[in-house]
């Protein structure tokens, strides 16, 4: 994926599980759905993210996935 692509998705994601609602799906492929690129590309981003502290997961395996700070923060 090219580095310009990987930031506005990066970007998007956040935004998405930022506005989201707790009763909605976060699933990676709900929200590749939204960026219209594929799945496996939004659990390597969200992998990303959370290896860099943005995220993190809730709940039980493999958990919701939550900001780790709040977004005015990030």
């Amino acid at each position: 994926m090219k580095p310009s692509l990987r930031l506005t998705n990066a970007l998007h994601i956040l935004v998405y599980i930022a506005a989201a609602r707790p009763d909605d799906s976060l699933s990676s492929k709900t929200i590749a759905g939204s960026i219209n690129t594929n799945p496996s590309r939004v659990r390597a981003l969200l992998s990303d993210l959370q290896n860099a502290g943005i995220l993190k997961r809730e709940g039980d395996y493999p958990g919701r996935p939550v900001l780790a700070r709040d977004s005015q923060a990030i």
